[in-house]
């Protein structure tokens, strides 16, 4: 009889083990389902940010060459600016040397 109730003793202490394994198991298991969720949305998030940052990317590329195409306008008309400066500087001063010289015959 001492030996039934020591084996039904051992019967229970490790039903009672089985039981906080299977306890921690479900939990650890738990915890598994929840980083993996996690983890999950972070490489979602992740890929999200790398389209966001490619995509910025090639805007910003884009609008690299509108401000070389931009840059390459303003030089000419910068150009045109000065030849048109050049071309009224030239007119005024043939206007003041044909006044000049109209002041002259006329006296």
């Amino acid at each position: 009889m001492a030996k039934k109730a020591e084996l039904e003793s051992n019967i229970q202490e490790l039903t009672e083990r089985l039981d906080e394994e299977v306890d921690n198991n479900a939990n650890i298991a738990a915890t598994r389902r929840k980083l993996e969720a996690e983890i999950d949305h972070l490489q979602d998030s992740l890929e999200d940010q790398q389209n966001q940052m490619s995509a910025m990317e090639q805007e910003k590329q884009q609008k690299d060459r509108d401000c070389q195409a931009l840059e390459g306008e303003l030089e000419k008309v910068n150009d045109s600016l000065g030849r048109a400066n050049k071309e009224k500087k030239s007119l005024e001063d043939r206007l003041e040397v044909r006044d000049a010289s109209d002041m002259c015959t006329k006296d």
